[in-house]
């Protein structure tokens, strides 16, 4: 992944790209795998 490549926060790419994390934690929920549980946004 890109974002973690370049060690980049989730609010920083975000804003890199002027893109609302909110869209950007959706498409995170709906790529991540059926089984594997994802981390709550406030630890990010």
């Amino acid at each position: 992944m890109i974002r973690v490549e370049a060690g980049m926060s989730t609010t920083r790419f975000c804003e890199k790209f002027d893109m609302p994390e909110r869209t950007w934690r959706r498409w995170q929920a709906k790529a991540a795998p059926a089984g594997q549980g994802l981390v709550a946004a406030s630890s990010s």
